[in-house]
């Protein structure tokens, strides 16, 4: 049986499974995020998920709206008819149920971290050590133009509008674009780039001196 429902581009049920049982500590969505919305619905949660970075949205309990980037334990689905909520922005529609969640499956990476064409991780150093030098020679800094929106999507474009060819994230809000590295990159532990980016928390923006590094060469 298909089951239809009104989504964001790209988003479908997670799984095929159309109901889930949640659990409140924890939750069934790994770094679940609830997103206030005045008009809860699939289409409305997905596209707020979407936009926030995360690759997993939810609905439950006819109002809310949940985003995550992967489950905390095996899911266990139930009916579909279990999941009969109608949703707060759209009565035509349901919006899981109590303790009963509808998981959709966005684009992954999310387009929060969508870099362009010939661009990727620098792949020895995807976290590297940086410092109060720059880890570029030649460093602009998009400081203030960037500060509240960026992602590694926002700042690798900022980077190519300006002409360079390499690019990092950090701090959860800074972004720097180069063409020459200082020195060679220093690997850090991946888990030390683990600041939620400001203009979408489902990715990360590096950490403290923790730059997350691009290249398109």
């Amino acid at each position: 049986m298909q089951i239809c429902v009104d989504v964001a581009d790209d988003w479908t049920f997670n799984q095929g499974q159309v109901c889930v049982t949640d659990t409140l500590n924890p939750r069934i969505l790994a770094n679940d995020m609830i997103v206030p919305l005045d008009n809860t619905s699939p289409a409305s949660c997905t596209a707020a998920c979407d936009s926030l970075g995360f690759t997993l949205a939810g609905v439950e309990f006819g109002a809310e709206c949940h985003c995550g980037t992967g489950f905390t334990s095996t899911i266990s689905p139930v009916p579909h008819t279990q999941c009969n909520m109608a949703c707060a922005g759209d009565a035509s529609e349901h919006c899981g149920g109590p303790a009963l969640i509808e998981v959709f499956s966005g684009p992954n990476p999310p387009r929060a971290a969508q870099l362009p064409t010939g661009w990727s991780a620098f792949a020895s150093a995807p976290c590297a050590q940086d410092s109060a030098a720059r880890m570029f020679t030649d460093t602009l800094i998009a400081g203030p133009i960037l500060a509240a929106t960026d992602t590694p999507a926002a700042c690798v474009n900022f980077c190519v509008q300006n002409g360079f060819t390499k690019a990092g994230v950090e701090g959860g809000d800074e972004c720097y674009c180069g063409t020459v590295f200082r020195d060679t990159p220093q690997a850090l532990d991946p888990a030390e780039c683990d600041l939620p980016c400001q203009g979408a928390p489902g990715v990360t923006c590096g950490g403290n001196f923790a730059i997350q590094l691009y290249t398109s060469a």
